[in-house]
């Protein structure tokens, strides 16, 4: 495990592009999206700090799978090479049954999305990601303070105290620190109710690859960097291989009905049997070539109807604003999107009365866009852990003849059906926020 104690940039960085008007930038939350907005505002040439509770940045995780609309703006901020470097490009998705393992549906990934909106469907780790960025973001320039957490916000002036004292007063204060968000907890005029519980967690395996090769029951799941997902009787089981090719990643999702914070290795292990034990024999051939094991309960947090103080200098994006499932693989790309639509209506500004009626063009677009995407997730959830019964014999006959290779016109699961991919993959937010200003609902102040 790599881990990095503050980090300042090189003395000689210049901004890549000068907005009518430079803000000093507080970032809160060095996560992956705190590090997507920083590059996205400093390339503006917007001075950037970011301010990072933990102590180290460690690199943790697991495997995430990024869509186009995410990847795509990573690719215009010149990650590309070191990104793609760490990723690893899957062909398709097969989507298999959960008794026996057969196969229910293909989805095309690469070339085709690619083709279709611009960028690839990658799969890596998300240390690897996190590391891609931070470099990234502290080659342009950005300062990276650990050991930072914020205790107190003054939304107005905008202040952020630290918990060593120090008041810090930028120009704007960007939050984005994460599903169990602070700063969402002390902006939220109702009562906070926190990250809610959605009824299902997940195990997360991860399984050497060469231990994989080495059995010929098992070899096939790593002779290709295909996706496979396993679904039905209220759980699925994804695999994908991640470091680039190193370890193949498995993810079990299955109803949260307890507590495991505390239970060991092997008693995660009894009760991951207790809701697989009887799945395709193949699958759990596979899984029992796991390393480790760990169950994360998935959260969602309820939709904000406000991301912007009333002072226009302050405001909550990502996770801290949207969290949810990860059905559609969406909840990254949803960060990444924010950050970008934040640095597009920063750069409209021309002083900062400017500021207040950028900060609301953000919440314009991206409240609706993300309110949809996290319903749409959850029910891709359930469309995916239907029980045995008339449901799941309807969704498998519309499913059916994507695995002959056949195009679908419409699918019950989001990922394969064509009018999902188009709204959520397909999406452009830089476009939708210029298409916004072009239209007229979007005017900065007048100034003489």
């Amino acid at each position: 495990m790599r881990k990095s104690k503050d980090v300042r940039p090189p003395s000689d960085i210049k901004p890549f592009a000068q907005t009518p008007l430079n803000l000093d930038v507080a970032i809160v939350g060095a996560g992956i999206g705190g590090l997507s907005a920083a590059i996205a505002l400093v390339r503006d040439g917007h001075r950037v700090t970011v301010y990072e509770s933990a102590a180290e940045l460690s690199e943790i995780g697991a495997g995430v799978q990024m869509s186009p609309n995410g990847v795509r703006q990573w690719l215009e901020w010149g990650i590309g090479p070191n990104l793609l470097e760490r990723s690893l490009m899957p062909s398709e998705m097969k989507l298999r049954r959960w008794k026996d393992g057969e196969f229910l549906s293909r989805t095309e990934l690469n070339p085709d999305f690619e083709r279709k909106f611009g960028a690839p469907y990658l799969v890596l780790h998300r240390a690897d990601l996190h590391s891609v960025l931070l470099k990234h973001a502290v080659k342009l320039g950005v300062k990276v303070r650990v050991g930072s957490r914020v205790i107190e916000y003054d939304f107005d002036t905008p202040t952020i105290k630290l918990v060593n004292g120090e008041v810090v007063q930028p120009g704007l204060v960007v939050a984005v620190d994460g599903i169990n968000s602070f700063a969402r907890s002390q902006f939220s005029k109702f009562p906070y109710r926190g990250p809610q519980k959605t009824g299902v967690a997940a195990y997360r395996l991860m399984a050497d690859i060469a231990d994989l090769k080495a059995d010929p029951e098992t070899a096939w799941i790593v002779s290709s960097t295909d996706l496979n997902l396993w679904v039905g009787n209220n759980c699925s089981a994804m695999s994908y291989m991640i470091c680039n090719g190193k370890y193949l990643n498995l993810v079990l999702s299955h109803p949260d009905a307890t507590d495991t914070s505390n239970k060991s290795q092997q008693e995660l292990t009894e009760e991951m049997l207790s809701y697989f034990h009887d799945w395709d024999p193949v699958l759990m051939k596979i899984v029992e070539k796991k390393k480790t094991i760990q169950n994360w309960p998935l959260f969602e947090v309820d939709p904000l109807d406000k991301w912007a103080s009333d002072s226009g200098k302050f405001i909550v994006i990502g996770d801290a604003a949207h969290a949810m499932v990860p059905y559609l693989s969406m909840g990254v790309s949803m960060a990444v999107e924010d950050a970008a639509a934040l640095a597009k209506a920063l750069s409209y500004m021309k002083d900062r009365s400017d500021l207040l009626p950028a900060l609301q063009l953000v919440e314009k677009l991206r409240i609706p866009r993300t309110k949809r995407v996290q319903e749409a997730s959850f029910s891709n959830g359930q469309v995916l852990h239907l029980c045995d019964g008339p449901s799941q014999r309807q969704r498998d006959a519309a499913l059916n003849p994507s695995a002959e290779g056949k195009l679908l016109d419409n699918s019950p699961y989001g990922l394969n059906d064509p009018k999902t991919q188009a709204w959520c993959y397909g999406y452009n937010v830089v476009r939708d926020v210029e298409d916004y200003v072009r239209s007229g609902g979007f005017r900065v102040n007048s100034h003489p």
